[in-house]
């Protein structure tokens, strides 16, 4: 584009995020400060796995952390001494469960549990991990509210509770239905097509959505197995991809030399 004088009066902020994946905790403010006054975002996070579609709509994100302390006691002499982090693990674990909402979009998944140290002891200690998934600001507040009022199920047990909603869902608006309907004109130029999706998962796109600027997402390589050991990506797909990258950058019309 620049070697055909394409990008008169365009200037591109380019952002390759290390920390994307974990919630972004240092790069989202950089982000959103450089967003700011943007004609449109486009994320190269990968498509729609199997399907190839553009990500039109994610849903917020949060990431919480439950320590659970209890009192260690023989678990054959003395058990009645004891208070079992464990158990009271087990509780919470079935509360935050019972949070979940799939009418609303709302799931909340406790994907680490993890308690006492030898078999024949009552655990002092176990800690979970959580990961929360909201379609509303609303949810999201409901859910943080939640889990940051949990109190213990068993006597004489201390929870210590961290965490928040680090992403904003990202809602498709009027402004970015026309980027998307703008996507598949490009590509229609380019010889293939594309759809749209919401999906479940959030990525730095949920920032620039939230501050009102027009973001089109999943722009990246097609493939499958997302986080397994089978995933892969496509290689026939890159170029028609980054084509479809660069005719958005140009305002709708796809450009392609020989």
């Amino acid at each position: 584009m620049q070697h055909h004088d394409l990008l008169a009066g365009k200037r591109i902020v380019f952002l390759c995020g290390s920390d994307e994946e974990v919630g972004s905790p240092s790069s989202s403010a950089w982000l959103s400060h450089h967003a700011l006054g943007s004609a449109q975002v486009l994320v190269v996070e990968p498509a729609v796995a199997g399907s190839g579609a553009l990500k039109t709509a994610r849903k917020g994100t949060g990431q919480y952390e439950i320590t659970i302390n209890g009192l260690a006691a023989h678990a054959g002499n003395n058990p009645e001494e004891g208070i079992s982090a464990v158990q009271e693990m087990a509780h919470q674990i079935m509360f935050l469960h019972s949070l979940n909402a799939p009418e609303r979009g709302t799931t909340v998944n406790v994907g680490i549990a993890r308690g006492g140290n030898r078999i024949n002891v009552v655990a002092d200690k176990a800690v979970l991990g959580i990961d929360t998934r909201v379609t509303s600001e609303a949810e999201a507040e409901r859910i943080h509210a939640e889990i940051s009022q949990i109190t213990p199920h068993l006597a004489g047990i201390k929870l210590d509770i961290s965490g928040a909603q680090s992403r904003p869902p990202m809602r498709q608006t009027p402004e970015s239905l026309v980027l998307m309907e703008r996507a598949q004109q490009v590509a229609e130029q380019l010889g293939f097509a594309v759809e749209g999706k919401a999906v479940g998962g959030g990525s730095d796109g949920n920032f620039t959505a939230a501050l009102g600027i027009p973001t089109l997402d999943g722009l990246g390589a097609t493939g499958a197995g997302i986080h397994a050991r089978h995933e892969h990506i496509i290689i026939a797909d890159i170029a028609p991809r980054a084509a479809l990258v660069a005719g958005l950058i140009l305002g709708g019309e796809a450009h392609v030399s020989g």
